[in-house]
């Protein structure tokens, strides 16, 4: 359940936060300077300043604020402004491929044919979306899908380091420490644009939009991450991510933002192949699935 909002809260959020950003209201930089500003503030109001970690937790924890946060934070913004709302939801869906990829370089995840088959589709169908030519008025597709994958990988390493801390303390008391070492690296981007901010500019929709971004897609959805970590392992955390295309889509085409084409058609068949492989523990399974 907890998943599922945080797939629901983020692929509406390709709408909501490229509409303030694509308009001149906030630069990227400075909407994510609001996110993590909001975010240690809520975090250590609501859930207290108590510090259980131990020096090298901490050492995990700013690992945490830098994939989690700064980067992720940072070449996603910048990527959804210059690219379109599919295209990026569809190249975020290659995270579980990543995770895997990962886990088995680093963690010592078991290698499978199946798995490194749907390793191959996944990048491919990222490859395919990444080079494909705008499908809308859009600032730069190319070099903002190559920041959106940046993203995703920067989200991928952070799925697998902070597993192990939200396993062994509260997720809440994680995330603190995750946003106030996150912002401490963001700041020095965001403040230049946060000057040339004209709030006066700013109607209703614009500040729901805002506080959109800032309660749901910052803190709540974040909450829901991370007590999601502390129940299941990062590769399941990570598949969710194929349900925000589906919810970017809907409300894409229907608000003529971006088409939905063959080749985007595709590469999402290819993405949702390669989840369905990587998530598969036993290869037994598929060969009972096309048995005759």
């Amino acid at each position: 359940m907890a998943l599922f909002g945080t797939a629901v809260i983020y692929g509406g959020n390709y709408i909501v936060a490229r509409g303030v950003m694509v308009n001149g209201l906030i630069g990227p930089n400075a909407f994510i300077g609001m996110r993590a500003v909001s975010a240690v503030i809520l975090f250590f109001l609501f859930h207290g300043i108590q510090n259980p970690f131990s020096g090298k937790d901490h050492i995990r924890l700013m690992l945490c604020g830098l994939t989690g946060i700064a980067i992720n934070q940072l070449f996603f913004f910048n990527g959804l402004k210059l690219s379109g709302p599919i295209q990026s939801a569809l190249i975020m869906t290659t995270t579980p491929v990543l995770v895997y990829l990962l886990s088995m370089i680093f963690v010592g995840a078991v290698w499978k044919l199946h798995k490194g088959i749907g390793i191959i589709c996944g990048l491919f169908g990222a490859i395919l979306i990444i080079i494909q030519k705008n499908s809308g008025h859009f600032e730069n597709a190319l070099l903002g899908n190559i920041m959106i994958f940046i993203n995703a990988l920067s989200y991928a390493i952070y799925l697998i380091i902070a597993k192990p801390l939200m396993s062994k303390y509260p997720p809440t008391q994680v995330l603190k420490f995750v946003f106030l070492y996150g912002l401490m690296i963001v700041l020095p981007f965001a403040i230049p644009q946060a000057g040339q901010i004209d709030w006066s500019r700013f109607d209703r929709n614009s500040i729901l939009a805002v506080c959109y971004v800032i309660l749901l897609t910052t803190y709540l959805a974040y909450r829901f991450n991370g007590f999601a970590l502390s129940k299941v392992n990062s590769t399941v955390v990570s598949i969710y991510l194929y349900l925000q295309p589906l919810v970017a889509t809907i409300f894409s085409v229907s608000l003529g933002i971006e088409k939905m084409t063959l080749v985007k058609s595709v590469a999402a068949a290819l993405i949702l192949v390669s989840i369905l492989l990587v998530s598969t523990d036993k290869l037994s399974f598929w060969r009972r699935f096309f048995r005759p």
